[in-house]
């Protein structure tokens, strides 16, 4: 049932992030959520739950947002897996590592999707430096809240 109520909960992180509201997001940035959520699988169940969540999450964000092939998908699931063996290495219990974690996975993933939708030719150069720099601050500033709301799904 847990697991139901996480689902649902990732799908209305993916509406909110294609939702129309960048209108009121500073610097027309917002975090990514579904990399948060994909995330928060790693850290609070197992890892095939985690893993099948993660393409999930790459999947939803690569078919509603203009990204090239299944870039999304592919690095979804390879953040997790990531994530999962580093975990095993490190404590994630402490929320200043989970934001460490969630801060260099979505610079990474801002720089690979960055220099891929640059090199398609979908964003300028300018732009994406932004995305690369702020979006990565936004996204590691928002995910505490995020953790939070999972865990209190997981206490329910």
């Amino acid at each position: 049932m847990k697991k139901w109520l996480f689902v649902f909960f990732t799908l209305c992180l993916g509406v909110l992030q294609i939702s129309p509201l960048g209108a009121l997001t500073p610097f027309n940035i917002k975090p990514d959520l579904l990399l948060i959520a994909a995330l928060s699988a790693v850290f609070f169940f197992e890892f095939k739950y985690a893993f099948f969540l993660s393409v999930f999450c790459g999947l939803f964000k690569d078919v509603f947002l203009v990204y090239p092939l299944t870039l999304n998908t592919f690095l979804f699931a390879l953040w997790s897996f990531v994530v999962f063996k580093a975990a095993k290495e490190i404590s994630t219990e402490n929320i200043l590592v989970k934001i460490g974690v969630v801060f260099l996975v979505a610079l990474l993933q801002n720089i690979i999707t960055g220099i891929a939708c640059s090199y398609a030719g979908l964003i300028p150069l300018g732009i994406y430096l932004r995305v690369v720099i702020l979006g990565s601050i936004y996204t590691a500033a928002v995910s505490p809240l995020v953790f939070k709301l999972t865990k209190k799904i997981l206490d329910r």
